[in-house]
């Protein structure tokens, strides 16, 4: 295929322009070899981040020129892939880059008109489910992939996906089984970071009251970039077994492996703590049974605790098998588990 052509069919396929045609030939461009889907899958998640974040199509564009500028490898070097002709990379993002302002210009006069005509028919529905705690939740979505949601999680997301991606929102944690679909690549955004994917499953876990955020891949490969919003800028990429940590307070970044039952095990009805703190374990347990949890003790918060529950056990079982192994005794009044330590 001439370099024209695909370049044409990325820009309109971006700014959701193309025909049934051209998204075959899309399809097959991007078989012929994994650079190809580095580079689409990079420029779609990143385009599509920003054009969320800001309807000032100049605002968008400057944002795609800084990142494309960072290094002659430009999006590859993100990815850490190697390159087959680094000297053609920053001329044909500079030119799907021309084409999308192009795209762009349209969707904000469509938005615009759109707006003004109040046309609420072509307003995407957007869905909002959240899980109490005490709950878990799974969720079918329009593509076929589903989420299962932890307690005490929100997962908003269209009820139908548009052409051109496939965009979710997460606070909380979830686990997800990502249909693949190479020409629509699958997007979280949770807190100061972007997951994105083609078809796999993986974990995320990002409470907004928590100071960390953890990615964690089983199948496939994903990308975890940092939100348009953010301060720091990062693009990472996992194999499975790999973890992502970000920590907010501090701005650092950690990728390594995990323990599957630490991360995974609240899907399969598995509560797991590895050497954890009381403070750590009461907010689990508090999302996990829907109960609140008080220690009047402040002395015993540092006490640790290592411990695996099968089989949904009962907060009763659970609270029995921890006062005995940390040292504390405790009361359940109405909707709440009081704990004191003992002397």
């Amino acid at each position: 295929m001439k370099e024209d052509r695909i370049y044409e069919i990325i820009g309109r396929q971006l700014s959701g322009k193309t025909s049934p045609l051209e998204t075959q030939e899309l399809n097959t461009w991007l078989e012929e070899n994994e650079n190809n889907q580095i580079i689409f899958q990079s420029l779609q998640e990143y385009w599509h981040a920003e054009n969320t974040q800001s309807r000032n199509k100049e605002v968008v564009l400057q944002r795609l020129y800084k990142r494309m500028e960072k290094s002659q490898e430009g999006i590859i070097k993100m990815h850490k892939k190697p390159v087959t002709n680094k000297r053609l990379i920053p001329k044909y993002l500079y030119r799907v880059a021309a084409i999308l302002l192009v795209g762009t210009c349209l969707s904000w006069l469509a938005y615009t008109n759109l707006t003004n005509q109040h046309d609420e028919s072509t307003v995407t529905e957007m869905v909002e489910k959240m899980v109490p705690f005490g709950q878990k939740s799974t969720i079918r979505l329009s593509d076929g992939s589903t989420v299962k949601l932890n307690a005490g999680s929100k997962l908003i997301y269209p009820r139908q996906f548009g052409e051109s991606s496939r965009e979710v929102q997460l606070e909380g944690e979830a686990f997800f089984n990502v249909e693949k679909d190479a020409s629509r690549p699958f997007l979280v955004k949770s807190g100061e970071i972007i997951t994105s994917v083609l078809g796999t499953s993986f974990n995320i876990k990002a409470h907004a009251e928590e100071n960390l955020i953890e990615v964690a891949l089983v199948t496939g490969k994903v990308k975890v970039s940092d939100n348009a919003s953010s301060d720091d800028q990062f693009d990472y990429t996992l194999t499975p077994n790999e973890m992502f940590t970000y920590d907010k307070e501090r701005h650092s970044i950690e990728k390594s492996d995990f323990n599957a039952d630490e991360v995974l095990g609240w899907k399969n009805q598995t509560l797991f703590f590895e050497n954890a703190g009381l403070k750590e374990m009461a907010t689990v347990l508090q999302r996990w049974y829907g109960i609140q949890f008080i220690i009047n003790n402040g002395d015993i918060i540092t006490r640790k605790f290592s411990g695996k529950f099968e089989n949904n056990r009962s907060l009763e079982y659970v609270l029995n098998v921890l006062s005995l192994n940390a040292n504390f005794t405790y009361k359940i009044v109405d909707d709440a588990v009081i704990i004191e330590g003992k002397p």
